[in-house]
C-alpha cells in the first residue's frame, strides 16, 4: 500500500491513552519543527532535549512525532509528540517485508534496524513495525510506531 512521499509522517490510526501516546518534551526555543516530523533525542545522554532529525542521522534514539508547528524563536521550549499509533512514514530500503523492525535513517526518513540486535533497541534506535511491503527505494509506507 505505497503512497506519494511526503516529508513528515502523516497519522493513519493513534493508538493508547491519551491517544497517540502524547506528552512533551524539552526543546530549543531557537529551532523550527514542523508537525510530523520524526523527533530524535539530543545524542548527549545528560541533555534531555528533542530535536527533528538531520539527513546525517542514522540510528540515534527515537523520541516521537511532532503532533505541533514550532516556530523558530517562539519563545516555546517543549514541543508535543505522539509516540503510539500508525503513520505514513518515508522507508528507504526496496523489499522490506511487512514486520520489518525499523530505524531513524535520515530527516523523515526510517530503514531497516541494523547494528547489533537487541544493543540498537535498547538503545532507543527502534521506532516501529513496518506494515507493508516496500518495492521503491524510497517510498511512504505504514509503521506502527510504539504498538510492537
Amino acid at each position: 500500500m505505497a503512497m506519494a512521499v511526503s516529508p513528515v509522517a502523516t497519522i493513519i490510526e493513534l493508538h493508547g491513552q491519551p491517544k497517540g501516546g502524547g506528552f512533551r518534551a524539552s526543546c530549543a526555543d531557537s529551532i523550527a519543527i514542523p508537525k510530523g516530523t520524526v523527533l530524535r533525542w539530543a545524542q548527549d545522554p545528560a541533555d534531555n532535549t528533542v530535536s527533528g532529525c538531520l539527513l546525517t542521522d542514522a540510528g540515534v534514539a527515537f523520541a516521537g512525532i511532532a503532533n505541533e508547528e514550532k516556530e523558530a524563536d517562539d519563545g516555546a521550549t517543549t514541543i508535543g509528540m505522539w509516540t503510539k499509533g500508525v503513520f505514513g512514514i518515508t522507508v528507504s530500503g526496496a523489499a522490506l517485508v511487512p514486520g520489518s523492525l525499523l530505524q531513524i535513517s535520515g530527516a523523515n526518513l526510517l530503514g531497516p534496524l541494523t547494528g547489533s540486535g537487541i544493543l540498537t533497541i535498547s538503545g532507543g534506535g527502534l521506532v516501529g513495525k513496518l506494515l507493508d511491503t516496500t518495492t521503491a527505494a524510497s517510498e511512504v509506507a505504514r509503521v506502527a510506531v510504539g504498538i510492537y
